[in-house]
């Protein structure tokens, strides 16, 4: 309901533009300029600090993140507030909920600039809030808006995002669970697993990882400190490196409870509550971001594919009307079969089996691929298969040796 009459507000300043500038209250006074802004209510103080362009803290009464959406919506209100209508003083200003328990705003300016603005009682016909600007020695009535985003708790001020940082930062991904480290590392390349196991990771499911991480909210603040949770061990343990940064960002997160999983984190003084579903992605096993897939390239950039088995040499290449091979020029071979190789080798799959093939490695097979901007992609396909396995056989790509399911790629190759 704040939202939508804050909503409502906005439009209704829009659209009335004079109404808006006549009636300002701090003439001169900009949102982006806006550095802090304190709130205080007796002995009780909230006050924001800006970071940054967008991002906002708490500095008081606890450090902490604040909510970058309601710290912009009270800076807006302030740079934005307008006298709703003029009172001529007849009584006291305590008759109107001004003394020294009246909520007390101070506004700190880019230029050192302090504005100071005092909150009083909602009139009688709820039309407002009365104020009292001391520099201007004058009382007026404010916007209902501004009263009630003032008067908010202060976990309505602390932000819920998990972490404050940029998904493209990120340079490393650590994940305790359950005794198994899992750690992903970036490379020019793109992501890789480093352990438990060392393989190359799909980076579309890493980048869904960070997305999940960068955009979860807590789901509830604990009223509890770091101490209460100091004699637990913690079940998950996630750590994340950013560029520029010797020490990563992590969070804690421990046995269920009945509201949530508890959890602490590096950049937070107190502890907060999770879901399940944060907690279901962390545990995800290593083998789920291993990319599968052997080979990375685009059927439709391949222009040219030569095939060498035995004593046999293929070439194949691509024209308007289709594929067509080159040589041998007396052959049964038809242009298709480029086709299916291709396909063959698009799906080439390794099965995880740890280790590279034992021996010597004796080629089968020998596959060259051309691609449209130059690039040549050579895999070299082994003459002995698993002894278990038949159907998985060693390759060679880039004099990296690895197992890859074959069968139906050496089948298709004529």
């Amino acid at each position: 309901m704040l939202f939508l009459g804050l909503l409502g507000y906005f439009f209704y300043l829009q659209k009335h533009p004079a109404a808006r500038s006549k009636n300002r209250i701090f003439k001169d006074l900009k949102a982006g300029e806006i550095q802090m802004v304190q709130i205080k209510h007796g002995t009780e103080v909230i006050e924001l600090k800006r970071k940054g362009k967008r991002s906002w803290l708490l500095g008081k009464p606890i450090f902490d993140w604040a909510s970058s959406v309601q710290a912009e919506n009270l800076t807006e209100s302030l740079s934005r507030l307008s006298s709703e209508g003029s009172v001529l003083q007849k009584e006291k200003m305590r008759d109107y909920g001004l003394s020294k328990l009246s909520y007390a705003v101070s506004i700190r300016q880019s230029s050192g600039a302090i504005l100071t603005l005092l909150l009083g009682d909602l009139t009688p016909t709820n039309q407002g809030y009365y104020a009292y600007i001391p520099a201007q020695k004058k009382l007026c009535i404010v916007s209902l808006f501004l009263g009630k985003l003032v008067e908010q708790p202060l976990n309505r001020w602390r932000s819920k995002k998990l972490f404050h940082l940029k998904p493209a930062d990120v340079s490393q991904i650590e994940i305790q669970s359950k005794g198994m480290p899992l750690v992903l590392k970036r490379k020019k390349m793109g992501w890789i697993l480093i352990s438990p196991l060392k393989a190359k990771a799909e980076t579309a499911k890493v980048q869904n990882l960070l997305s999940e991480i960068s955009g979860f909210r807590m789901k509830k603040f604990s009223s509890g400190t770091k101490e209460t949770l100091k004699e637990k061990l913690p079940q998950i343990v996630l750590s994340l490196w950013t560029v520029g940064k010797a020490k990563p960002e992590y969070v804690e997160i421990f046995k269920k409870i009945s509201i949530g999983f508890p959890a602490f984190s590096s950049t937070r003084n107190y502890p907060y509550f999770v879901t399940g579903s944060l907690v279901k992605d962390l545990e995800k096993s290593p083998r789920h971001f291993v990319d599968l897939h052997l080979l990375g390239f685009k059927e439709s950039s391949v222009e040219k594919l030569e095939v060498e088995r035995g004593t046999q040499d293929y070439l194949f290449k691509k024209t308007s009307k289709g594929w067509k091979i080159e040589k041998p020029l007396k052959t049964k071979v038809r242009g298709w079969k480029a086709n299916l190789i291709i396909n063959d080798l698009k799906g080439l799959e390794s099965p995880l089996y740890s280790g590279s093939p034992p021996g010597i490695f004796k080629p089968a097979a020998v596959i060259k691929l051309w691609e449209k901007s130059g690039k040549r992609i050579q895999l070299s396909v082994g003459s002995k298969t698993m002894r278990k396995k038949k159907s998985i056989y060693p390759v060679e790509i880039s004099g990296l040796r690895a197992w890859a399911k074959a069968d139906l790629l050496m089948k298709d190759i004529p």
